[in-house]
């Protein structure tokens, strides 16, 4: 079969989006462009044969975003002609760029400085990250994430999990995608409720997440020598609780009953049950990727289906 459209990522610089863009001009064929976590939802009503409007919860590590930075723990009304973000993780400076996603130690690094301003110093040697990483090296980390240049904004989920799992010591540096935040999962354990305090910040309908009263309350508890999976059950606790609430409002605001959950943070078995439980709890109608994995295998999938909707509907533009 003849193609009749071509898709590709939102992301200029994709190897992917300058074969479309060629190959759409060789080919004479239309030529659009799909932002990376709403091909995520995508992926999901693409599964499930949905075509109205959901709730979309895309959490991964990075996925590029239509103003320019670096997207990762988002909440969107998703349709099949286009998509509102009606909520984020607070954007936080990756030291570095690509190297903080190698070294999550340096994101640590910034949500710390972002949590305590100029008391970061003292309170990543509470953490001992000085012993760890050097004084030079962590003061370094920490001019290197004032600079926007050297370090771009981002709300990433799985940013977040790589900062915890530095902070609790036990994964420094990622050998391979997912190692931190895979390692801080398989601390957690059951039968633990408690949650850290988390702020979401309203204005005209969007929340943004600010985490910073959770990173205080985590180092608090490294302080006291809280036993780590404690700590680190707590932490995926507070992002199920996040989760729910932030749809809680989205749905009070539009109705919307359906709920999309995606991305490879959603790989993590302990947060999607806590999540799909909440979430069923308030009757929302909770939907996930069965057929497809939910890391950015399903992507192609989210893109496909999307476009060929809008042609069907005659509504591609």
């Amino acid at each position: 079969m003849d193609p009749v459209a071509i898709v590709h990522d939102l992301h200029p610089g994709y190897l992917s989006t300058r074969w479309a863009v060629e190959e759409g001009a060789k080919r004479s064929l239309p030529l659009f462009s799909i932002q990376h976590h709403y091909a995520h939802i995508g992926s999901v009503m693409a599964e499930h044969g949905l075509t109205e409007k959901v709730i979309g919860v895309a959490f991964d590590g990075t996925g590029y975003g239509t103003d320019g930075n670096l997207w990762g723990g988002e909440f969107l009304i998703a349709g099949i002609d286009g998509f509102e973000r009606t909520g984020q993780f607070k954007y936080i400076p990756l030291p570095g760029g690509e190297a903080a996603i190698r070294e999550p130690w340096r994101t640590a690094v910034s949500y710390v400085a972002d949590a305590e301003g100029a008391q970061a110093v003292s309170r990543l040697a509470d953490i001992g990250f000085m012993e760890r990483h050097g004084k030079t090296s962590v003061e370094q980390v920490l001019k290197i994430a004032g600079s926007r240049d050297l370090s771009p904004l981002s709300s990433g989920a799985g940013r977040l999990f790589d900062a915890v799992s530095a902070m609790l010591g036990v994964c420094d540096r990622n050998t391979f995608e997912g190692e931190a935040a895979i390692a801080l999962e398989a601390l957690t354990i059951e039968d633990i409720n408690d949650e850290y305090p988390v702020v979401l910040k309203q204005e005209n309908e969007y929340t943004v997440v600010d985490f910073r009263d959770v990173i205080r309350a985590l180092i608090d508890d490294l302080k006291k020598n809280e036993p780590k999976p404690v700590i680190a059950t707590r932490f995926h606790n507070t992002i199920a609780s996040t989760i729910r609430l932030t749809v809680k409002s989205i749905h009070k605001r539009t109705g919307i009953l359906d709920v999309a959950l995606s991305g490879g943070t959603f790989q993590n078995t302990y947060l999607l049950a806590r999540t799909i439980a909440r979430l069923s709890a308030d009757g929302m109608r909770v939907h996930i990727n069965t057929q497809m994995p939910s890391n950015d295998a399903c992507i192609s999938l989210g893109q496909a289906y999307l476009i060929r909707e809008r042609l069907k509907k005659g509504t591609a533009r």
